[in-house]
């Protein structure tokens, strides 16, 4: 199901939980959809990142130019 929200806030999700099955949910059995076992779990929350020094970086990533990634 394609569902998107344009009053979506991040603070409507942090502190929630997330469970992946391995399979498609079929929209009729309950609680799971018969979507097979679970593939993850996790709670939804914000990770502050700390610098790293660049010798803890692997080679291919020191002096690199690249757009940094920020991790939710």
């Amino acid at each position: 199901i394609d569902k998107r929200s344009e009053d979506f806030k991040i603070s409507d999700v942090i502190g929630r939980s997330i469970v992946v099955h391995a399979g498609a949910d079929d929209l009729t059995s309950q609680p799971s959809g018969d979507a097979g076992p679970r593939a993850g779990l996790g709670v939804i929350g914000i990770a502050k990142s700390e610098p790293k020094a660049k010798a803890d970086l692997p080679a291919r990533t020191r002096g690199s130019n690249r757009q940094k990634t920020r991790a939710f």
